[in-house]
């Protein structure tokens, strides 16, 4: 269970919403945002990685369930080594520009 993966472009949209009617609340809201993740990269892009992998490899994960706020995970029978396992490294090289990674 990813519980609050879209809390962080909730408040991008709230952001955008409020940037029209008070310059001011936005700029105070985007160094909230700021000051609360720096650096931090948001659950979405570990859901992206998640859809990339299960096209690459069906079998790892038997059921994805996104909705807004919550996914559900449920891993599938495919052999993954916890010691070695990198969700990266089941997709493409051309599949991973599909997202941009900073880390």
């Amino acid at each position: 269970m990813i519980e609050d993966w879209s809390g962080l472009h909730q408040m991008d949209a709230a952001l955008r919403d409020r940037a029209d009617s008070s310059p001011i609340a936005r700029a105070q809201l985007e160094e909230r945002v700021r000051s609360d993740s720096p650096g931090s990269t948001p659950l979405s892009v570990l859901l992206f990685e998640i859809i990339l992998a299960s096209a690459y490899a069906p079998d790892l994960f038997a059921e994805l369930v996104i909705t807004d706020g919550w996914a559900h995970v449920v891993r599938g029978a495919g052999p993954i080594d916890p010691e070695t396992f990198d969700l990266s490294s089941m997709y493409s090289a051309s599949a991973q520009t599909l997202i941009s990674r900073t880390d």
